[in-house]
């Protein structure tokens, strides 16, 4: 059930989405970079959707059956929804990561080695936006 990176992370890294009415494009590409091996790593996705009540988690069901899916019943906010996703993982590492992130290539792998070497109990990323790097300076890919 994970997707086709680095043997060494396939049961140390679970990411949790929380979805409440995330455009299934966002999602898709979100999604995509995890499973599909954009992020260099394998990893176990959850996805915990605060009875958004559109169709993005038939989507989902269909083109990432990989995906654990969680329905709340009402939408108890981002807190309470990381916490039910947390609740059921297993994993030596968690990311959670909105929907509309997309970790760069191997960026996972490369966060999970950092964490092991350091001893460290967390790690924060930096956000980019396409086209500037976290510092605002533009970038040319």
């Amino acid at each position: 059930m994970t997707n086709e990176g680095d043997e060494t992370l396939a049961t140390t890294l679970r990411c949790i989405l929380v979805n409440y009415r995330s455009p299934w494009e966002m999602l898709h590409v979100c999604l995509d970079s995890l499973l599909g091996g954009g992020a260099g790593a394998r990893c176990e996705v959850t996805l915990v959707d605060n009875a958004s009540g559109d169709a993005v988690l038939e989507q989902v069901k269909a083109e990432f059956p990989a995906v654990k899916i969680i329905e709340m019943e009402t939408n108890p906010g981002f807190a309470a929804s990381v916490n039910r996703g947390l609740a059921e993982a297993g994993e030596d590492y968690i990311l959670l990561l909105n929907t509309d992130a997309v970790p760069e290539t191997d960026a996972l792998p490369e966060m999970v080695a950092a964490l092991e070497a350091c001893g460290s109990g967390c790690a924060g990323g930096a956000p980019v936006q396409r086209g500037r790097s976290a510092s605002g300076v533009h970038r040319d890919d």
